[in-house]
């Protein structure tokens, strides 16, 4: 295995990639999703602050976290930490998880017209499972429907806030945002109270 991590990590290095410790916000092994919560990556330019902080409120309130993106090979984020995601989008599990979460980053922008992770997102809320994002991840959701009505935040950009007025979503310019099953966080500097939010709208459903 470490012999396998090191020629990744060569391969990156020659792609432009800059060499970091393999692992860094190490997966959790295999992936069994009941009770846990799903924060889903790009597999490019996710934000490890978003990441890591939301991952730390759900651990210490006692909550099962699995790390999903679009495949399980690596996802890389912005300040370029390598991770192993423990899923795959497309088999994440409203039935068996608790909760969904859209970790923002740059690379959320190549998600706002994935129509699969949208349909992923619906399953969740109809399943009665809260789902969430951060940032410019916010944007996935309102395309997939979900903020219709719905008051959110988002990042603080004029074009961004346009996409919640088109969506129907009723715009507030504050961290964080709870709607029902739906939270939003502002940016980076949210994410803290973000995951905390999160832990209370999970124990409110009984999560």
């Amino acid at each position: 295995m470490m012999k396998l991590a090191v020629l990744t990590l060569s391969i990156l290095a020659l792609a432009g990639v800059g060499a970091v410790p393999f692992g860094a916000l190490p997966a959790n092994g295999p992936a069994k999703q009941r009770d846990a919560v799903v924060l889903f990556v790009s597999g490019r330019l996710f934000c490890e602050d978003v990441l890591e902080q939301v991952r730390i409120e759900l651990l210490r309130a006692g909550h099962d976290v699995l790390i999903a993106a679009p495949d399980t090979l690596i996802a890389v984020g912005m300040d370029r930490t390598i991770i192993r995601p423990d899923l795959r989008l497309a088999d994440a599990d409203p039935a068996a998880a608790h909760a969904l979460v859209l970790v923002g980053g740059s690379g959320a922008i190549r998600h706002w017209t994935d129509s699969s992770l949208h349909r992923v997102c619906r399953s969740f809320v109809e399943a009665g499972r809260p789902v969430g994002s951060v940032g410019l991840a916010n944007i996935c959701l309102a395309r997939a429907g979900l903020l219709e009505g719905r008051r959110a935040t988002t990042f603080p950009d004029r074009g961004a806030i346009a996409e919640l007025h088109r969506a129907g979503s009723r715009y507030r310019p504050r961290a964080v945002v709870v709607d029902g099953p739906v939270i939003t966080g502002l940016d980076t500097k949210a994410a803290r109270e973000f995951g905390r939010a999160l832990v209370g709208l999970l124990e409110r459903t009984g999560r």
